[in-house]
C-alpha cells in the first residue's frame, strides 16, 4: 500500500523511540469498536451523526430552528494517569463555512472524575470566532479549573507566526510529557502549556474525545435545568440560531504514540529552555544584536518601543542590565536609557516590548536560552512565545509571537565595553590520525522531517560535493571508506583533509562557497585549512583560507551541503572527531574484521527524495540487486550500488540484494 508523506505525520524528537498505541489509534477505515458514541437525546449527541465511510469520519451538525443534532465519541478505554504521556495527533478539518455556528473538538479530558486536566487540541467554536481572530484553538485547562500562581485556570492560544487553518486538512498534535505539554500543527511546534506540571500530578485518568455539535444562542442546550449546568454555553454572535448550513467535522485519522519500553522517557525539543537563566549574564550590562540578516543592534526608541534599529551600540539605547526574575527561573531586562524593565504589552503577540515597566512581574518575565557563545534566544514566559526580529522589515518593532527559535530569534549579545575575544587556539590538529567528522547539532535546531545530522561525506556524486550523512554510526576500518579523513599538513602552513575515493582526494574550497573533496594538488591554498581547537572533548572549527569558516547548514532540508560562507564562526561551525587510527590494523585483526562486516548491508538515504540516488552501502563485491514494488512486481536489476530513483513512483519498495556474503532483503522509501 503506498501512502502520501504530505499526511503523515510522526512524534517529536527521535521517531525511533515512539512506537503506536493501537488501542487508543484509528484510521477510520472499519468501524467505531474502539469508541464509546454518546447517545444522550437532551445534550443533542445521536449516534446517527456519526459515520465513519471512505477512510474517514464524519460527524454531521444540523439545526432546523427546533432541534440541535451533532456527535460526540470518546475512547472505551481510559488511559490512566500513569500512562498518559505519549503524543497525541489527528488529521482533521472543518467542512463548511467558517461562521462560528459549529463547535468541533478533538481533546483529552474525562467527566467521570470531575474536572481533571483538559487538554485542547483544537477547538472552534462561536467564541474562537469572536474573541480569536476567527480561529480554532489550543487549550490546557488545569485541574479543577484552578487558577494557577493567582490568575489564570488555562493555557490557551490561537496566534503565532504560525498560521493555522482548522478548515483545510492539517495535523494537530500535542505533546503530553511530565515536564512539557507542547502542542504541534503539521508537526511544527505552535505553542506549550505554562504548567505542565499542573496535569503532572493530577491523579485522574483520561479519555481522546472527538465531539461536534451546532453552537447556538438561547436553546434548551444552552439554559440550565434541574439545578445543573448548561450543557452548552451561548453562542455570542446574535445570528448563530439562523437556519442554514452548517460544517461537519472530519477526521482521517487518530494516533497515540507512546515511547518503546527502554527509550528515554523525557523528549528533548529544539525549543527547550532549560531552567530559563542558561549561563544568563546575570548583573551585566549588555547589548543585543540581530544575528543573521541585517544585523542591527536592539535599541529603545520613540515611545520606548524595542526596535531593531541601531547600527553601534555606543548609545545606552542599547544597553541592558540582565537580572534574575524574583518568581520561579527567568530574567529580566532593564533598558539603561528609561531605567524601566522590558516588558509585553498585555496579551497581544503582535504588540512591540517596550521599556516602560517599574516591576517584575509575568509581563516582564523572560527565558533566556543559551544558544552558543554569546547567542541567545529569548522567550516570553507570559505569552510562550519566542522574541523575534523580522529581517524582511526596515528597523523592525520587537515583538513575542514567534513558536520556535529560529534565525529571526537569533540575537548576538555581548557585555558593554568588552570588544575582545580571546583567539581560538589554532593548534591541536590530530596530525596523521584519521578520523570521522560530525556536527555538533545546535540545541535549537529541530531536525524533525529531515535526514538526521551525521558524519561528514564525500559519497554524493562525482564531483566530491561534501555533505553530512544522516547515520551517526561512526566508520570502521573496512566500510563507510568516504567518511574517513586522515589529516596531514599542509605545505604552505595549517593542514589537510585527504579522503580516499578512486585515490586520494582532498577537501577543498572551490570559489563557490560550497566544499568539495575532488582536488589533487595538496600543494594549492584551496586545500589549506586551519585547524582550532575548541572547549570541549574533541571539538573543533575549520577555516578556509579565505578566512571563512566551514559550516554545516543545519536547519537545510535534505542532508546539508558543506560550505564556507561566514566569517564568524557560530554553532553551524563546530564539529567534533572520532579517532580512528593511524594506519591499518594488521591483514590477521583485517581479516577477522572484514569476517564481521562483510555482511553489514545499507541503503543510505533512505527515504530517499524521488529523483536522487540512493546507495548501497556494503563491503561485498559482485552484488546482483533487484528493486520490487509494494505490489512485488520486479522495477529493477542491476549490479551497480549506486540507483537513481527518477523513474520510480513516490512509495514503498523492497531492493533485494545478492552476493557471495549477502542474500538481504530492504526496505526503501521514496518521497
Amino acid at each position: 500500500m503506498l501512502f502520501s508523506f504530505n499526511t503523515f505525520a510522526q512524534p517529536p524528537g527521535n521517531t525511533n523511540d515512539w512506537q503506536i498505541d493501537s488501542r487508543y489509534s484509528d484510521e477510520f477505515n472499519g468501524n467505531l469498536s474502539k469508541w464509546f458514541v454518546k447517545n444522550t437525546t437532551i445534550e443533542g449527541f445521536l449516534p446517527s451523526q456519526v459515520n465513519v465511510s471512505g477512510g474517514k469520519l464524519t460527524i454531521s451538525n444540523s439545526w432546523d430552528g427546533t432541534t440541535s443534532k451533532g456527535g460526540w465519541i470518546e475512547s472505551k478505554n481510559t488511559i490512566a494517569s500513569n500512562e498518559k504521556y505519549g503524543y497525541y495527533e489527528a488529521r482533521i478539518r472543518i467542512n463548511g463555512a467558517n461562521n462560528g455556528k459549529v463547535w468541533p473538538t478533538f481533546w483529552m479530558w474525562n467527566a467521570n472524575a470531575g474536572n481533571p486536566t483538559e487538554l485542547d487540541v483544537m477547538e472552534y467554536s462561536g467564541f474562537a470566532f469572536q474573541n480569536h481572530m476567527q480561529s480554532a484553538t489550543s487549550s490546557h485547562h488545569y485541574t479543577q479549573k484552578l487558577a494557577v500562581e493567582g490568575k489564570n485556570n488555562s493555557t490557551t492560544r490561537d496566534y503565532s507566526v504560525v498560521k493555522r487553518n482548522a478548515f483545510q486538512e492539517h495535523t494537530w498534535g500535542v505533546l503530553w510529557a511530565k515536564d512539557k505539554i507542547v502542542f504541534f500543527y503539521d508537526g511544527v511546534e505552535y505553542f506549550r502549556s505554562k504548567q505542565p506540571q499542573n496535569a503532572a500530578i493530577d491523579p485522574a485518568a483520561t479519555k481522546i474525545i472527538l465531539s461536534s455539535s451546532p453552537h447556538l444562542r438561547q436553546t434548551k442546550y444552552n439554559a440550565c435545568c434541574s439545578g445543573g449546568k448548561a450543557y452548552q454555553q451561548d453562542n455570542p454572535l446574535t445570528n448563530a440560531n439562523i437556519v442554514g448550513p452548517i460544517a461537519s467535522f472530519e477526521v482521517q485519522w487518530l494516533r497515540f504514540w507512546r515511547k518503546k519500553p527502554g527509550k528515554p522517557e523525557y523528549t528533548s525539543l529544539s525549543s527547550d529552555y532549560g531552567n530559563g537563566i542558561n549561563n544568563a549574564p546575570i548583573g551585566s550590562k549588555i547589548w543585543l544584536k540581530q544575528a543573521t540578516g541585517p544585523k542591527k543592534y536592539l535599541s529603545v526608541e520613540s515611545g520606548k518601543i524595542l526596535k531593531a534599529s541601531s547600527t553601534s551600540n555606543v548609545d545606552n539605547k542599547t544597553h541592558f542590565i540582565v537580572e534574575k526574575h524574583p518568581i520561579n527561573n527567568g530574567v529580566v531586562l532593564k533598558s539603561v536609557s528609561t531605567g524601566q524593565y522590558l516588558r509585553i504589552t498585555g496579551t497581544n503577540e503582535t504588540a512591540p516590548l517596550i521599556a516602560s515597566s517599574n516591576n517584575k512581574q509575568q509581563w516582564e518575565k523572560f527565558h533566556w536560552k543559551d544558544r552558543g557563545t554569546n547567542k541567545v534566544s529569548l522567550r516570553s514566559y507570559e505569552l510562550d512565545a519566542w522574541v523575534i526580529a523580522p529581517q524582511n522589515q526596515t528597523n523592525p518593532s520587537i515583538t513575542s509571537l514567534a513558536a520556535q527559535p529560529l534565525d529571526w530569534e537569533l540575537f548576538d549579545w555581548g557585555v558593554v565595553g568588552n570588544t575582545t575575544t580571546p583567539p581560538p587556539t589554532t593548534t591541536g590538529a590530530p596530525v596523521g590520525k584519521i578520523i570521522a567528522i560530525l556536527p555538533v547539532k545546535a540545541s535549537w535546531v529541530n531536525r524533525t522531517g529531515k535526514p538526521a545530522l551525521g558524519y561528514i561525506s564525500t559519497r554524493f556524486d562525482a564531483a566530491g560535493v561534501v555533505k553530512s550523512m544522516e547515520t551517526t554510526t561512526a566508520p570502521t576500518e573496512t566500510w563507510k571508506r568516504w567518511e574517513r579523513f586522515k589529516i596531514e599538513t599542509h605545505p604552505n602552513g595549517g593542514i589537510a583533509l585527504s579522503v580516499q575515493d578512486n585515490g586520494t582526494k582532498y577537501l577543498q574550497h572551490n570559489g563557490t562557497g560550497s566544499l568539495t573533496a575532488n582536488a589533487t594538488n595538496k600543494a594549492s591554498n584551496n586545500t589549506k585549512f586551519t585547524w582550532e581547537v575548541l572547549t570541549g572533548s574533541n571539538r573543533f572549527a575549520l577555516k578556509a583560507q579565505s578566512g571563512k569558516y566551514v559550516q554545516v547548514p543545519q536547519t537545510a532540508p535534505g542532508n546539508p551541503i558543506l560550505n564556507t560562507s561566514v566569517t564568524v564562526r557560530g554553532e553551524w561551525e563546530i564539529f567534533t572527531y572520532t579517532d580512528l587510527g593511524v594506519a591499518a590494523k594488521t591483514s590477521n585483526t583485517k581479516s577477522k574484521t572484514l569476517a564481521k562486516t562483510s555482511s553489514f548491508i545499507k541503503l543510505y538515504p533512505n527515504p530517499v527524495s524521488s529523483g536522487n540516488d540512493f546507495f548501497i552501502d556494503t563491503i561485498s563485491k559482485d552484488l546482483n540487486v533487484s528493486v520490487y514494488n509494494i505490489s512485488g512486481s520486479l522495477i529493477l536489476q542491476t549490479k551497480l550500488n549506486i540507483i537513481n530513483t527518477t523513474n520510480f513512483s513516490k512509495g514503498i519498495y523492497f531492493v533485494k540484494v545478492i552476493s557471495n556474503e549477502v542474500d538481504k532483503t530492504l526496505k526503501l522509501i521514496i518521497n
